[in-house]
């Protein structure tokens, strides 16, 4: 009779509005937008104040993160037992010197190792291109805490005679044991997907993820990596989704999580749009204006990894050739205004969500009813 007394005393003293006035604020830790580079081959030819400059640049916009290549064609391509690192070197040294993350592409085959076929020949031994990756990754263990294996493995550009998502996935799954053995907290990512469609030599990279998992590739990945180029229309443009693979991203993780992948991420490991002069450029504007939407729609999204725009600079200015001109500054280094939207949006918190108000009055007579048992 006493507890229920007692309760119903605190009940009827209570002011009205004390639950209100007793609220207590507890939001979440702001998020943040990771941005990163992807350099493209150009940066090797660097000399040493370039390279700087570019990196320098490249962290002054608040990015964190360089993606390039380890290329297996360059620095074993004079035989299997000979190896030159130092440009790699050079380049690994200069970003972690800065701070930053590198994902470093484990890629191309040298000519003595491959099947001779296309522009880049696949390894004629998944053996031979795993035994490398290993060995670089020890070598960079501790410098490198990502790697992507292979670039554009859906096009025939980049893959032998004809992408084949049987034959890439027999190499992830050669690499990656290799990889974790050297690096066990690295993370192993597929190669990066672009912009396809099926036929041709190509394969959709939609397709190509859905057939990653039905060669059993699970295992042997710790992310999926997608090249969301939408240009010359926004990201976010739902009218496009016919065509734009930022657009298709959503279906690629619905992929991940009809496989039990769902708690893995989508890294964007290439984005952004070319200026220049030539078709399809976009204006210096229009670059900013899809660097900007798709750094908010890809964070909308929930499941996405870091985002990393290609590229630093241009190789040529004004050129008539789009992939010289991808550059968020220009050869001068005198910036874009696509500059300008990267260091706005890089790393910048994201805005909190709603406070969580807690009623401490309910939670105290919730309290009291356990020790009164009513």
């Amino acid at each position: 009779m006493r507890k229920t007394a007692l309760i119903a005393c605190l009940l009827t003293t209570l002011p009205l509005g004390a639950g209100a006035l007793a609220a207590a604020p507890v939001s979440a830790a702001p998020s943040a937008t990771t941005v990163g580079v992807s350099a493209g081959y150009s940066i090797f030819g660097d000399s040493d104040a370039a390279l700087a400059r570019d990196l320098d640049t490249a962290k002054a916009a608040g990015v964190t993160w360089l993606r390039m290549d380890i290329d297996w064609s360059s620095i074993q391509g004079s035989g299997s037992g000979s190896f030159d690192w130092f440009n790699t070197d050079r380049v690994v040294n200069a970003a972690r010197a800065r701070g930053m993350e590198v994902d470093g592409i484990v890629d191309y085959t040298p000519g003595w190792a491959s099947t001779g076929g296309g522009i880049h020949p696949v390894p004629r031994d998944n053996n031979e291109f795993a035994t490398f990756a290993g060995q670089a990754a020890a070598r960079y263990a501790g410098a490198i805490s990502t790697w992507e294996v292979w670039n554009e493995p859906n096009l025939q550009t980049f893959w032998g005679d004809g992408a084949s998502a049987a034959v890439y996935t027999a190499l992830l799954k050669a690499t990656y044991p290799k990889i974790k053995a050297a690096a066990p907290n690295a993370t192993v990512l597929s190669g990066g997907l672009a912009p396809a469609t099926t036929g041709g030599g190509d394969i959709a990279p939609e397709s190509f993820v859905a057939q990653i998992y039905a060669y059993g590739g699970r295992n042997f990945l710790d992310a999926v990596a997608v090249h969301p180029y939408s240009y010359p229309a926004l990201p976010s443009d739902a009218s496009t989704a016919s065509w734009n693979t930022a657009q298709k991203l959503t279906g690629i993780h619905n992929t991940m999580v009809n496989n039990g992948d769902g708690v893995k991420k989508v890294w964007l490991t290439g984005f952004g749009a070319p200026t220049g002069l030539g078709a399809p450029s976009v204006s210096e504007q229009q670059q900013a204006n899809i660097i900007a939407d798709g750094l908010s729609y890809f964070a909308s999204l929930g499941f996405t990894g870091p985002v990393f725009v290609y590229n630093i600079r241009d190789t040529r200015t004004g050129s008539t050739d789009p992939e010289q001109n991808f550059g968020l500054v220009r050869t001068d280094w005198s910036a874009k205004p696509a500059y300008t939207t990267v260091q706005q949006r890089a790393n910048t918190p994201s805005p909190s969500p709603p406070p969580v108000v807690t009623d401490w009055w309910a939670w105290l007579l919730g309290l009291l009813r356990q020790w009164f048992n009513v």
